[in-house]
């Protein structure tokens, strides 16, 4: 064996221990780059993102932690904004756990995307958080406690701002119109008759629409106010009814 082969055989190892060397390096990068070592699951205050009304403001915390013991990671978050308004600090890097201000499109029935990005020498995690202003459908329901079994009420509104309906069964059949005044108030009224008579039936009355800040659910809420039509007369009741107002209605 010469001094000239075993010097080439050893450029072949050195070769080979770069490129063996290099593949490892690049495997690490891909590794520390794919999320695998780091958790990123951002929340808000509050919690609700869709439905929002138009310029609500919201704060958003991203909290990089270990996917192996779940201690901080440190490191930096930075927020990149798609779609309206604002999201401050934007494109820069701001010291993990991290805190940023959002504010919702300033129009209904719009959209947005905040992308967020953890860097730190535990590795790198991605997220998104999505907000809509769009006009949230509500399912509606209830009753009234009427004799001789009850009053049942169920309705659906897709947009609390425009007029929308419930139907009443039981002792009162009918149906109860909704107008809004505004995106939490608005008036009511019932047109129907007896469930098991032929004597016809008016109502009306207010009604607030009360969704806690935050809140995915709700309550409507009224005094109602109606009167029945017989051969002998009128006679007229009155009452506080709570309708429930569980999001989710398909409109």
């Amino acid at each position: 064996m010469t001094d000239a082969f075993v010097a080439e055989q050893g450029k072949w190892g050195q070769l080979m221990a770069a490129a063996t060397m290099g593949k490892a390096v690049e495997a690490a990068k891909k590794g520390w780059e794919s999320g695998r070592c780091v958790a990123l699951e951002p929340t808000t205050s509050p919690s609700k993102r869709t439905g929002l009304k138009p310029s609500a403001a919201l704060t958003i915390t991203a909290a990089p932690r270990s996917k192996i013991d779940g201690s901080p990671v440190g490191g930096s978050v930075t927020a990149t904004l798609s779609g309206g308004s604002s999201v401050d600090p934007a494109g820069s890097k701001v010291p993990a756990d991290a805190t940023f201000a959002y504010v919702a499109p300033g129009e209904k029935d719009k959209s947005a995307t905040v992308s967020l990005e953890a860097r730190s020498k535990r590795g790198v995690a991605k997220a998104e958080v999505a907000f809509d202003t769009k006009a949230g459908g509500y399912a509606l329901e209830g009753s009234i406690p009427t004799a001789p079994g009850g009053t049942r009420i169920t309705g659906k509104t897709c947009d609390v701002t425009k007029p929308f309906t419930a139907e009443s069964s039981g002792d009162m059949v009918g149906t109860i119109t909704f107008t809004p005044t505004s995106d939490v108030a608005g008036t009511l009224t019932f047109t129907g008759r007896v469930g098991n008579a032929p004597l016809k039936i008016t109502g009306k009355g207010k009604y607030t629409v009360n969704v806690p800040a935050g809140a995915d659910s709700g309550t409507l809420d009224w005094k109602w106010s109606v009167t029945t039509y017989t051969p002998l007369g009128s006679r007229t009741g009155s009452g506080p009814v709570t309708l429930s107002m569980t999001p989710g209605a398909t409109c």
